[in-house]
């Protein structure tokens, strides 16, 4: 099944309240061919993230106003940016720490200083995965709309196969009456199709089964059965 994926360039949100942090953090980034865009506050961010709904998020910890704890937060509830590759800047080394921001929805960290082959190397592999998240996404919608198709297209055929079956035939002087049934399997296959007609047989056949077992004595067919 073939996929689009869009050749513009991702967009990349930094966020950093330091402004030499986020002019160093833009200039390692621009030469990558990213579409760039600044925020110095978790406020600020919000705004640029709504507005532009960024592939990459690169965040400072510590802010003040709003941390980057609570900007993450923030875009992994969201409905339509949970899948945003969020790395967050700290200098914090604690364990509690990292995991206290992997449970808040982080997707990786980078430690400061940052290092800038590093951090051009771990937007490349967050970029991957966001694109790789994307593609999935189409081809789920995608099956989600043949599958629609394919429901609507077989409730007509139903409808239309209902159609062709004949009337009911009334009781003739043997009292059998014949009655057409549609059922329609679940799922497809000869396996389905074949029970299907396996059990309208076999309604049939009890129907003249019950049929001859209902004569009267010294009526046509009546079979007398010693004990």
């Amino acid at each position: 099944m073939a996929f689009t994926v869009s050749v513009l360039p991702p967009k990349v949100l930094i966020v950093d309240d330091d402004r030499t942090m986020l002019a160093f953090l833009t200039l390692a980034l621009k030469s990558q061919g990213y579409d760039l865009y600044q925020a110095q506050s978790g406020p600020m961010a919000l705004e640029q993230i709504e507005a532009i709904q960024p592939a990459l998020i690169v965040c400072d910890w510590m802010m003040p106003q709003m941390t980057g704890l609570e900007v993450c937060h923030y875009v992994k509830q969201h409905p339509t940016l949970a899948s945003t590759f969020f790395i967050l800047l700290t200098a914090r080394e604690e364990v509690a720490d990292r995991i206290q921001g992997l449970d808040t929805g982080a997707d990786e960290f980078l430690s400061k200083p940052v290092n800038a082959s590093e951090l051009r190397a771990r937007v490349r592999a967050g970029l991957r995965l966001y694109q790789s998240t994307q593609a999935l996404k189409q081809v789920a919608q995608r099956l989600k709309d043949q599958k629609q198709l394919l429901e609507v297209e077989l409730k007509e055929a139903a409808d239309y196969v209902s159609s062709l079956l004949p009337s009911p035939l009334a009781a003739d002087r043997h009292g059998i009456r014949i009655q057409s049934y549609f059922l329609p399997s679940k799922q497809l296959g000869l396996h389905s199709a074949g029970w299907s007609a396996a059990f309208i047989i076999c309604q049939l056949c009890r129907g003249v089964e019950n049929g001859s077992q209902s004569r009267e004595p010294g009526s046509p067919g009546y079979r007398r059965r010693d004990h």
